[in-house]
């Protein structure tokens, strides 16, 4: 899929399926990603400025010719600056993300529990992305002290 120029922005993909970040976020912008969109076509905007960008998704698919993406979470906003420096690549993520999901289908949350504490004490985007992916429901939750701490969606039901 090719991305839309400056000119067309958002016009290519006006039926399309949303694009979908690499991160899975609670929150409310997914849901009206297509009315968002809808609405920055029809406007002209010098910039986007979207403070709280959690997984990016209405940036992704409005694609504007600038942006200022910002969180407080330092986690997400590493894993973007990691994708844009390119030392995080879909291959790469790919690649880790099925070595460890295989990891946690043979030896179970014993595993998501070791990737937690391995991130905890030395954080990567890699694990952040994997975590991501595999905690319940997506929903990402740190303690007082900083620390990743939602278990699996096996652990919750």
């Amino acid at each position: 899929m090719t991305s839309p120029t400056s000119e067309s922005r958002g016009g290519e993909r006006m039926n399309a399926p949303p694009l979908v970040p690499p991160l899975q976020c609670q929150g409310i912008k997914t849901k009206f990603v297509s009315e968002i969109s809808r609405l920055a076509r029809a406007q002209e905007f010098e910039g986007w400025i979207e403070p709280f960008c959690g997984s990016c998704v209405a940036a992704f698919n409005v694609q504007p010719k600038r942006a200022l993406l910002a969180d407080s979470n330092i986690h997400i906003i590493r894993l973007y600056q990691d994708i844009q420096c390119g030392s995080l690549t879909p291959g790469l993520a790919k690649a880790f993300l099925m070595e460890e999901g295989e990891k946690l289908r043979s030896i179970g949350e014993a595993h998501y529990c070791a990737v937690r504490d391995r991130f905890n004490s030395q954080p990567t985007s890699l694990d952040f992305l994997f975590l991501n992916r595999s905690c319940f429901n997506g929903v990402m939750r740190f303690n007082r002290q900083g620390k990743f701490h939602r278990g699996t969606a096996a652990s919750n039901d």
